[in-house]
């Protein structure tokens, strides 16, 4: 299954990249998501490997992850893995006009008992996911502008 989004964000490329890539960053911005820790850094972060804890409904689910393609100020690809399903995210900027475009899209491939699912449920999670992925880059959106504007990240993403 997969979903596409885009947004547009008045900062330059680089602030959105800080913010789509910096494990401090991160945490901050994306709803559950509890700590990012680099295990292995590459230069040239292709091949760099993270771990990742989420919160959801009160239980932590760990996921493990790796940088299969960066390119810095324009595009990131990673692959996450956890016991129910892996997920391949591709973060795609493009800047002009003191405006950044990041279109994000995710591919989720389920696993085990979650295969069928997935499949059964796809419809559902599909229009769920497209409006979490949406409430995200909005919240993002309002890190990376007032960034850009030199002013304190704002505290639930809500008040730029």
């Amino acid at each position: 299954m997969g979903i596409s989004a885009s947004i547009d964000i008045k900062a330059p490329a680089s602030i959105v990249w800080k913010w789509i890539t910096d494990p401090d960053c991160l945490v901050q911005w994306l709803p559950g998501l509890v700590s990012d820790e680099v295990i292995e850094e590459k230069e040239g972060h292709v091949g760099t490997r993270f771990k990742q804890v989420w919160n959801h409904g009160g239980k932590d689910m760990d996921m493990t992850g790796v940088v299969k393609e960066s390119v810095e100020n324009e595009r990131i690809v990673v692959d996450l893995d956890c016991s129910f399903f892996a997920m391949t995210i591709e973060d795609d900027l493009a800047h002009a006009d003191g405006v950044t475009r990041l279109t994000q899209t995710s591919h989720v491939r389920y696993k085990g008992c979650m295969i069928l699912m997935g499949w059964l449920f796809s419809l559902l999670m599909k229009g769920k996911m497209k409006r979490q992925t949406l409430e995200q880059l909005q919240t993002l959106k309002s890190f990376c502008e007032a960034d850009a504007r030199g002013e304190a990240a704002p505290s639930d993403g809500a008040d730029a």
